[in-house]
């Protein structure tokens, strides 16, 4: 299994969002049950650094000198459900 985030929606100068229509398509196959964490901040900031932390992984590519994820991205990780 692909263990990288993937990309959703694009930016760039010429235009200014663009849908990645096969994460769609990744999303949409993963059923009801999903659960969203969102990380918003300043370029460099830390927000891929935090992610990656949370999930336990190098989901998120971590750069120093520019801006590397662009856009919205999406990782999907599956969790085992506790009933209580």
């Amino acid at each position: 299994m692909n263990r990288k985030a993937r990309q959703l929606l694009a930016t760039s100068k010429s235009e200014p969002v663009s849908l990645i229509r096969d994460t769609l398509g990744y999303i949409e196959s993963l059923g009801d049950y999903v659960v969203v964490i969102s990380c918003v901040g300043n370029s460099g900031s830390g927000k891929s650094f935090l992610l990656n932390q949370i999930l336990g992984e190098d989901a998120f590519e971590v750069g120093t000198d520019k801006p590397t994820t662009n856009g919205i991205w999406v990782r999907y990780i599956c969790l085992p459900l506790f009933v209580l």
